[in-house]
């Protein structure tokens, strides 16, 4: 071996056909190769230690949050100024109906 850890899982496979007729069973079983999948493959570092590419992720996404962060604090104070001026606007329609009735 090359000195690297490994971890290998293995799981009997079977296959299992069960045959019914009347009263009589049939049961044949197979054994069958395992499949192996490699989920992941490489070494790990010291804990605490991020990838170079997975610290770049992090920043760039903190980078979006805060920019994301600017536009809704823009988008808010633009609705505050448009319900402000319906406001206005509707106080002074009703003012004006108000004078012209009485």
């Amino acid at each position: 071996m090359n000195g690297v850890p490994a971890v290998t899982i293995t799981r009997g496979v079977e296959r299992i056909v069960t045959l019914k007729q009347g009263a009589s069973v049939v049961e044949i079983r197979q054994a069958v190769a395992p499949r192996l999948s490699v989920i992941s493959l490489g070494v790990q570092g010291p804990v605490g230690v991020l990838a170079e590419n997975v610290l770049q992720r992090t920043l760039q996404a903190e980078r979006n949050a805060i920019q994301a962060l600017e536009l809704a604090q823009g988008a808010d104070a633009a609705v505050t100024a448009l319900m402000d001026g319906l406001q206005e606007a509707f106080t002074y329609h009703a003012g004006v109906i108000s004078a012209q009735e009485g």
